[in-house]
């Protein structure tokens, strides 16, 4: 979403609030009743609590659980103060997981396996959809932005 502290600001030229705000928009018009919202990472551009709070007040309307991973442009601290622990969510039989692989003042992300595997263990025996803000395979141009070490991100799933 890569929303900033000012509610006028913009990211590359463009309003990231008119982007999530059509962005829910149209997900309310094809879905209304949807089970949870999961924001994948960089919430805020500038890891910013006002980013945070406008981001949490433009998702609120979807009435549903809340999940907020951490991307490398977000603090993770500020994002849980705002969002709470990106705990699991447990939809029908299905767990949704989200592994922090932000690495402060870095671009590129890594998995701390440890927490990875106890993160992985709790929800043993569920079918699993992880939520990691870095790809674990390079994607084009966008190869320094991947996971350090993915085979440790499959490993360990």
């Amino acid at each position: 979403t890569h929303l900033t502290a000012a509610a006028d600001g913009r990211v590359h030229d463009l309003s990231p609030d008119e982007r999530l705000a059509t962005v829910i928009d149209a997900v309310r018009t094809v879905q209304p009743n949807i089970d949870a919202v999961v924001l994948s990472g960089d919430v805020a551009d500038d890891g910013s609590v006002g980013a945070y709070e406008r981001a949490a007040g433009l998702v609120a309307v979807m009435g549903t659980p809340v999940m907020a991973a951490a991307g490398n442009h977000d603090d993770p601290r500020l994002l849980a103060t705002v969002f709470g622990p990106p705990d699991p969510i447990s939809l029908g039989g299905w767990r949704i997981v989200a592994l922090d692989s932000s690495r402060p003042e870095r671009i590129d992300g890594e998995l701390d396996l440890a927490v990875a595997e106890a993160a992985l263990d709790a929800v043993a025996g569920h079918p699993t959809v992880l939520v990691v803000h870095h790809p674990a395979r390079p994607i084009d141009v966008f190869d320094i932005t991947r996971a350090r070490k993915p085979s440790d991100i499959w490993s360990s799933a």
